[in-house]
């Protein structure tokens, strides 16, 4: 395999950063979010170069992005503390979440795809059940910004890291 079959860039006028990616669960597109407050969808598998599909909305910056596991919707999040949710069948935002007032670093469905858990600023975790998107559970144990989150595999325990070095494990 070579190490770089693809190279894409985006050379409009907001050049700025890219700062978060991810695979979708088929590993046709990526998604890749940057400074510019824009999300990009990129199809990997027609090797165009080409942007699928492009989501504004956001301000202050991307900062985490994670597809459902069905492929179905993309959370993304910003440096001001919110989460939106788009539909990818319909290329279009259909929710917006509130974490806190600080990026939300960490975006994580569990593998069911009944769940998000999203850690930002303040060290706050917030877990939103995905039917209605109603906020479930929240968590404020650490003293510093989350900067990541990881479901078990049956997502009975989720865990989280900070800037305030510490991984605390949050269960039934």
């Amino acid at each position: 395999y070579p190490l770089c079959a693809l190279a894409v860039s985006d050379e409009r006028p907001k050049n700025l950063p890219l700062t978060c990616l991810q695979w979708h669960p088929d590993g046709v597109i990526i998604a890749t979010g940057g400074q510019d407050d824009r999300v990009r969808i990129w199809d990997v598998k027609s090797r165009t170069k080409e942007i699928a599909a492009t989501f504004e909305g956001h301000k202050g910056g991307i900062s985490a992005i994670e597809f459902s596991e069905n492929g179905y919707y993309l959370a993304t999040s910003d440096n001001n503390g919110v989460v939106k949710l788009w539909d990818l069948r319909k290329l279009k935002n259909f929710e917006e979440l509130t974490v806190g007032s600080k990026a939300v670093k960490g975006l994580k469905f569990d593998q069911s795809g009944h769940y998000l858990a999203c850690g930002g600023g303040q060290g706050i975790v917030k877990i939103y059940e995905t039917k209605k998107w109603t906020e479930v559970k929240t968590f404020s144990n650490h003293s510093k910004n989350v900067m990541g989150l990881e479901w078990s595999s049956q997502a009975d325990f989720l865990a989280s890291v900070s800037k305030d070095r510490t991984l605390k494990i949050y269960g039934q």
